[in-house]
């Protein structure tokens, strides 16, 4: 996923993703889980599982 200008903020409901940074970390993202991605950050993200995922998102917006 390209980088959004924006600070988002994601919450696990349901299913599993795997969170790849440019750094090349990668985090297990399961139901509870929640996540920060700062503004400008690249990020790559794959459903884990061959389950749908669900995810509420919160983005900062001033």
């Amino acid at each position: 996923m390209g980088a959004s200008p924006k600070e988002r903020v994601y919450y696990a409901v349901s299913g599993s993703l795997i969170v790849k940074g440019k750094d090349g970390k990668k985090h297990d993202f399961r139901p509870g889980d929640r996540i920060y991605i700062g503004p400008c950050k690249e990020r790559d993200m794959v459903i884990n599982g061959g389950k749908p995922f669900e995810v509420l998102a919160i983005m900062v917006a001033l």
